[in-house]
């Protein structure tokens, strides 16, 4: 699997996926954020993006395709949104769900009253008006050492499929606009719904 920056030119199929999942879009070309495709055999499976910067980041618009749901894909693209977020040296990730509560707290997500979050968060527009009040409010707090493991994998995934990708080392601290994703071990995880 490789996790692709999307640009200007992807932003319209990040939009229709984003619909069909009937998950917010309208902001998706504002500043501040950050989206991937995730493509296998040069066909997407996934999108996913980030929203902020560190401590604190949003994590968005998670929508993988409808024929790759349960096989543990969705566990895949979180990992690798997770690592991306703290290799920018992001402590927590916060995000708003109305039906994927169960998946994010099987991957370490706790919830939390809205009013909890902080001002950063609160401040954008997924929080102001784009999702509902009814939707959960979950958040991950990654350790210094998980930090420092996710900084290493990134560097260790880069150094091994970089050059295949055309990606220099140099991005080993950030993420990469291309990196592989097949070192990434992969469990099954039931319950991922948009």
């Amino acid at each position: 699997m490789q996790m692709i920056k999307v640009d200007d030119n992807g932003l319209n199929q990040l939009r229709d996926a984003l619909r069909q999942a009937a998950l917010p879009c309208d902001d998706v070309s504002e500043p501040g954020r950050q989206f991937y495709r995730f493509e296998v055999a040069g066909e997407w499976v996934a999108f996913g993006g980030l929203e902020g910067s560190a401590p604190d980041m949003l994590l968005r618009s998670m929508v993988v395709c409808d024929e790759r749901r349960g096989k543990g894909l969705g566990k895949q693209v979180l990992l690798a949104l997770e690592q991306c977020a703290a290799s920018q040296g992001v402590l927590r990730l916060h995000l708003l769900t109305q039906g994927a509560a169960g998946f994010f707290a099987a991957n370490g997500y706790e919830r939390f009253d809205r009013h909890e979050a902080p001002g950063a968060i609160k401040q954008t527009a997924q929080f102001e008006h784009l999702c509902p009040a009814s939707a959960s409010y979950l958040r991950k707090t990654f350790s210094a050492s998980q930090n420092d493991n996710f900084g290493l994998r990134k560097v260790l995934a880069l150094a091994i499929f970089g050059q295949q990708s055309g990606e220099a080392n140099k991005t080993a601290g950030r993420c990469s606009r291309h990196c592989s994703l097949n070192a990434l071990s992969t469990r099954s995880s039931s319950g991922f719904n948009r």
